[in-house]
């Protein structure tokens, strides 16, 4: 039963170019976007040919990058938290998420992530553990609902429809203060 636990971590923390999915190995390590550092690549050449499709994401993540809490803070350690809670939990959030959206219909799925996310209700976990949550609630809603402006909901729809010509599948956080939802894009296929 502990191996299961020890590969689920090992899987999640495997990292692959964010263009040619080379996987990145102990001799070999991955650089990340200079204005953003989210997406890895391999090589010059990969974060070349992935600049197009990265360049409003990467615009979207540098502005969220510029609106965190500041380091050492209650609310950047909760943060912090939240990363690490969906981290551990992702493969489970992803297919939670395509199957609560409905996004094994091709035909729904495309509408529905252009338009809608998971929104998630999490409490920080009583035994104090870093990172560690209770699942409160989920809910579909629309973007527009949730009080995200045009230009982001613009972005997210347009990380959406890069990722789903991959075919790969992405999670975009988008975490609010305590007492408020934490949202949860599951994005793919």
């Amino acid at each position: 039963m502990s191996n299961t636990s020890s590969l689920s971590a090992e899987i999640l923390a495997f990292r692959t170019c964010a263009v040619c999915y080379k996987p990145e190995t102990k001799k070999v390590k991955f650089g990340r976007c200079g204005k953003c550092k989210k997406p890895a690549y391999c090589s010059v050449e990969c974060q070349k040919k992935g600049w197009k499709t990265h360049k409003e994401t990467c615009r979207f993540q540098a502005e969220n990058r510029e609106s965190l809490p500041a380091r050492g803070t209650q609310e950047r350690d909760m943060l912090s938290g939240i990363k690490k809670w969906f981290s551990k939990h992702t493969q489970l959030l992803v297919y939670v998420g395509t199957h609560a959206m409905g996004l094994q219909n091709p035909a729904r799925a495309a509408s529905m992530l252009a338009t809608h996310m998971l929104v998630l209700i999490l409490d920080p976990s009583p035994s104090g553990v870093h990172g560690d949550f209770i699942f409160k609630a989920a809910a579909v809603s629309a973007m527009q609902e949730y009080g995200l402006n045009d230009a982001t909901c613009a972005a997210l729809a347009k990380r959406v429809s890069d990722v789903a010509k991959d075919n790969r599948h992405s999670l975009t956080i988008a975490p609010r203060p305590p007492g408020a939802c934490t949202a949860l894009r599951a994005s793919g296929r």
